[in-house]
């Protein structure tokens, strides 16, 4: 599991410390990664979570007619709604069968059929269900019976413990924060370019911040390549 120390530890190394002064101290270091690097790396892949929306609370209310507001439990900024799952109450109106134990395989058959029968009658029913979400945390629902409380499935930003991070992408988000710190620095040595010791002018090297530009259009463009970070929900 990736974590912030562990982040900054690989940064570090990749600059050459301890034998390189890097001119970042690990807090900026750590806030170039929450306020730069979390939200690049999000917009390729978010991290996609739910929450159990209660009508009926106070905080969850605006003044608009049907629009709730969607608080993240680690108030993470949110990037969009994917879907609005509500309790199958207007399915059961629409004949979708009760679960229930199948004791031959012949009742399968039939049940699929009521399953999809009911599915596409709520499609074109007045309990079709349609949403929109409203930057930055609101929802409105259009339906004509909004239940007390439902699921909403949502993409937000990572938190910034880092845990949500995909195993498999670890390394794509540790290069990219390398690369934001080396812009950072670059900037820095761009303001001075030599430093004076009694042994005369020392060059510090102002490629660090095209490196990092090169380096970063590089991490993006293989994240631009990446299939759509959905979860398909069955049942």
């Amino acid at each position: 599991m990736l974590s912030m120390p562990k982040v900054i530890n690989f940064v570090k190394k990749k600059l050459g410390f301890p034998h390189v002064v890097i001119e970042l101290s690990d807090s900026e270091i750590e806030e170039q990664i929450i306020f730069s690097t979390l939200n690049e790396f999000s917009k390729y892949l978010p991290h996609t979570n739910e929450l159990v929306l209660d009508t009926m609370k106070a905080e969850n209310k605006t003044v608009q007619e049907n629009v709730f507001y969607l608080h993240d439990e680690d108030e993470c900024d949110i990037i969009g709604v994917s879907e609005v799952i509500f309790p199958q109450t207007t399915l059961f109106l629409q004949g979708y069968p009760f679960y229930g134990p199948i004791t031959t395989i012949d009742e399968v058959p039939s049940m699929l059929i009521n399953i999809l029968n009911a599915e596409n009658a709520e499609q074109f029913s007045k309990a079709s269900l349609i949403f929109e979400y409203m930057v930055p945390n609101k929802l409105r629902i259009f339906h004509s019976m909004i239940p007390d409380k439902f699921v909403v499935r949502y993409q937000r930003v990572h938190p910034e413990t880092l845990h949500t991070i995909p195993t498999e992408h670890q390394m794509e988000f540790q290069y990219l924060a390398l690369a934001d710190t080396m812009q950072i620095c670059g900037h820095i040595r761009n303001k001075y370019t030599n430093i004076s010791t009694p042994f005369g002018d020392i060059p510090l090297g102002t490629d660090v911040a095209s490196a990092g530009d090169s380096l970063k259009d590089k991490v993006i463009e293989k994240l631009e390549t990446l299939p759509p970070n959905v979860i398909f929900h069955i049942g």
